[in-house]
């Protein structure tokens, strides 16, 4: 069952020039994405920066409206929600950003950064709330110690720990995670991604994962979506993507982590370009090395390749 729905999104930035500020453009940030998200099953976005992954995630969490196309929610458009289903969508939809020391008050204990989202959308008595503070904590494995302190004087990891509790404080469905490990310390980072596994599992929660490193996506994920310059350029079970990826920019991807036993990356498909141009037909054109004529002129749709997507001319 699909817990949330992206059909046909458009996300345009124009860009202005003169004193009068006259539009001479657009950054075309999303271009046309439809994705889902089934419930239980994490997805993954997964591409290099520019590609559109976090202006998807701001429209989800509603912080930008889209130029065109919809979302839905558990059925439910979320730029059409009436005030009481707004509060319902806040409760429902949580997120985990990048830098926990950004994301969190500074000015706030740890105690009253994980009772806020409480005394805001669940309503439950002093003494109930004190213990789901204790459990929030028991939960992400950290001591009671810390609810008297600020974050400003925890770890990186503990700061995560507070942030991935406080989003989970009100038992949302579908919490977003915007690249949850990329500002840690990579000794830190493997226990955060085995701490949001565990949660997953244990909590039935629906994870949708933004990130640029495909090494950490078969931690939270089951399925990927590549996106390349605002475009999905692939849509397969994460083991597939490893093992045999279709399109000509996943495989770049693919080859471009790192190898342990060599030490360095396999190798580099795409070919330079310093200047992106615009093109009618597929965005990779100008970089891909199988590139042909009908690839410059006409855009290539998601096609269905024995149950994983591809759009690329290649599987026309």
């Amino acid at each position: 069952m699909e817990i949330l729905k992206i059909e046909d999104l458009y996300v345009y930035f124009p860009v202005k020039r003169g004193l009068l500020g006259r539009t001479v453009g657009y950054v075309k940030a999303v271009d046309g994405v439809s994705l889902s998200v089934s419930r239980g099953d994490g997805l993954a976005l997964v591409g290099e920066t520019g590609s559109g992954k976090s202006t998807i995630l701001r429209v989800i969490l509603k912080l930008q409206r889209p130029t065109r196309g919809k979302v839905f929610f558990e059925g439910r458009d979320i730029f059409s929600l009436t005030r009481v289903e707004e509060s319902w969508y806040r409760r429902k939809v949580q997120a985990v950003f990048q830098n926990p020391f950004q994301s969190l008050n500074p000015r706030m204990r740890v105690h009253d950064i994980l009772v806020e989202p409480l005394n805001r959308y669940v309503k439950l008595e002093e003494g109930e709330v004190e213990r789901r503070v204790h459990e929030l904590l028991e939960l992400v494995g950290l001591p009671y110690s810390v609810l008297n302190q600020y974050p400003a004087s925890l770890s990186g990891g503990q700061a995560q720990r507070v942030a991935i509790a406080r989003a989970l404080a009100v038992n949302p469905e579908l919490v977003l995670l915007d690249e949850p490990t990329s500002a840690l310390d990579v000794s830190v980072q493997a226990q955060i991604l085995n701490l949001l596994q565990e949660l997953g599992r244990k909590l039935n929660v629906t994870y949708l994962l933004v990130t640029h490193d495909l090494a950490i996506v078969s931690y939270i994920a089951k399925k990927v979506a590549v996106l390349y310059r605002g475009n999905v350029v692939e849509i397969s079970p994460v083991n597939d993507v490893f093992s045999k990826p279709l399109h000509p920019y996943t495989q770049a991807l693919t080859a471009s982590i790192p190898d342990p036993f060599k030490g360095i990356a396999s190798g580099k498909l795409l070919k330079e370009e310093e200047v992106y141009r615009e093109v009618s037909g597929c965005k990779l054109a100008y970089r891909c090395p199988y590139a042909e004529e009908k690839c410059f002129e006409k855009r290539p749709t998601l096609l269905n390749i024995q149950g994983r997507l591809v759009a690329c001319w290649l599987y026309a």
